[in-house]
């Protein structure tokens, strides 16, 4: 009566297990990025762009996509800034590092955003300014 038990089990588990279909539903979204960064070491400055190039595999519609940037996170005078600090400050190898920041100011400024949407044959872009 038992072995009888585990074979039922075992065939309706096989049977479950064959009649699921895993790719149904199931959908990754795709994110590339292209940089190009110039490193200006006389003047201790990076300068650069990048490209995000995003493919929506869901069956669903997107009707905005959220991107957080955290652009000046570690900009003098920041939490963060002072997180990594404080955090630093009791490391020695961190604290020797921490010393050389003195004269260093850390921003990043951002002069030009663009959302680019392509549609069947063509593709708009729609241009949005965040510094003047």
């Amino acid at each position: 009566m038992i072995a009888v038990r585990h074979i039922l089990t075992l065939v309706c588990g096989f049977y479950t297990i064959l009649s699921a279909d895993p790719i149904d539903g199931y959908w990754q979204q795709k994110v590339n990025y292209e940089m190009e960064i110039t490193l200006h070491d006389s003047i201790r400055q990076l300068t650069g762009t990048t490209v995000i190039k995003y493919t929506n595999y869901s069956p669903d519609s997107l009707d905005r996509i959220y991107m957080h940037l955290y652009p000046n996170a570690f900009q003098l005078g920041s939490v963060k800034y002072r997180e990594y600090i404080g955090y630093a400050g009791r490391l020695s190898r961190a604290k020797y590092f921490k010393d050389r920041l003195k004269g260093f100011t850390s921003n990043i400024d951002v002069h030009d955003f663009s959302v680019a949407l392509p549609k069947e044959g063509a593709s708009w872009i729609h241009k949005i300014p965040i510094l003047d």
